[in-house]
């Protein structure tokens, strides 16, 4: 892990009193990071910094990462059927609260989606589409139902049922982050890891923490869609341009509809960012990813369910087409 760290000196109007944004950044599993706290900090609270993060990224390595070969949920993914697979109870909780939103959202959040996911990656690196046949013989290794969760272990129907934790895990991640750093003391909290955002307190200038949601593929903070003031409070931000295939005259995101078990598709000169705030960044995440993967003519309903099953979440969708840029809150 590479680690920058930069001091940004602040003053106070009336006192001319030195106070410290302190912030480290990073690249983690192949994603940015960059935490910011208020100084200054003594040495041995920086190590301390240094140490935490340092720590709780490998830990989020050797459960969640499926990349890993050698994580928990890799362990999983390459055993065989009905046999019990031992895992830990910090896996095993995680996987029950996952449980909680792909039952919220009717499957449409649903990390067992890997097989599906596998196949279109394999076929869209040789510019190619599976074949039906390949399409439902993955779709049958699928779904929520095929894992028998229990407190130390778990148990698949079929060799190749896998899971892929990585719609929610950065946002976990960044809890994690957020929760292992206020027990060191730190109160005035700023933690990003590849577009999930948490803040706890406010800035060291007593302001709110100020976020950039980026008009698309512009990240320039003055073309910005959107300002938010944050204070303890999680951030998603997410969108159907930022990862996608092209095959002849279709353009797929890497989102996969799981009623179709296909990849969404973008309409020409059509784009979509989704920002999801909530109470925790994992929350946010699975949101994202629930709104994301629900075709448009569905989107109104879905919006209605979060709005009455989690009533903190404020979801914001911009919709580019071409000449405009329409925005939808919930």
């Amino acid at each position: 892990m590479r680690i920058l760290l930069c001091i940004l000196v602040l003053l106070t109007s009336c006192k001319q009193q030195k106070r410290e944004l302190v912030s480290i950044r990073g690249v983690e599993m192949t994603i940015p990071f960059r935490i910011s706290v208020a100084g200054p900090l003594s040495q041995n609270e920086i190590n301390a910094l240094d140490s935490t993060v340092f720590q709780t990224f490998r830990h989020i390595d050797q459960l969640y990462n499926n990349w890993n070969k050698d994580s928990e949920v890799s362990l999983i993914n390459n055993s065989t059927s009905n046999v019990e697979i031992p895992i830990s109870h910090e896996l095993s909780t995680f996987l029950h609260t996952c449980e909680q939103y792909v039952q919220a959202s009717k499957g449409r959040f649903d990390p067992s989606i890997a097989p599906s996911l596998s196949l279109w990656k394999k076929a869209f690196d040789k510019d190619q589409i599976p074949s039906q046949d390949d399409i439902n013989e993955a779709k049958k290794n699928c779904g929520w139902n095929n894992f028998t969760i229990k407190e130390f272990s778990i148990v698949k129907k079929h060799d190749a049922c896998a899971l892929d934790l990585g719609a929610i895990t950065k946002g976990y991640a960044v809890d994690c982050l957020v929760e292992s750093l206020k027990q060191l003391g730190f109160s005035s909290l700023f933690v990003e890891w590849g577009g999930e955002i948490r803040t706890v307190g406010k800035h060291p200038s007593n302001r709110p923490w100020s976020i950039y949601i980026a008009n698309f593929e512009d990240v320039n903070p003055k073309s910005a869609l959107e300002i938010l003031s944050m204070q303890n409070e999680a951030v998603a931000i997410s969108g159907d341009y930022l990862k996608h295939y092209r095959i002849g005259s279709h353009v797929y995101t890497h989102i996969i509809d799981t009623q179709t078990m296909q990849p969404t598709e973008i309409k020409p000169g059509e784009k979509q960012s989704i920002t999801v705030l909530a109470p925790t960044c994992l929350q946010a995440d699975a949101i994202a990813t629930w709104i994301l993967s629900t075709p448009d003519e569905y989107r109104a309903n879905v919006l209605k369910d979060i709005q009455q099953q989690f009533p903190q979440c404020e979801v914001h969708i911009y919709v580019h087409v071409p000449e405009s840029t329409n925005t939808h809150s919930s």
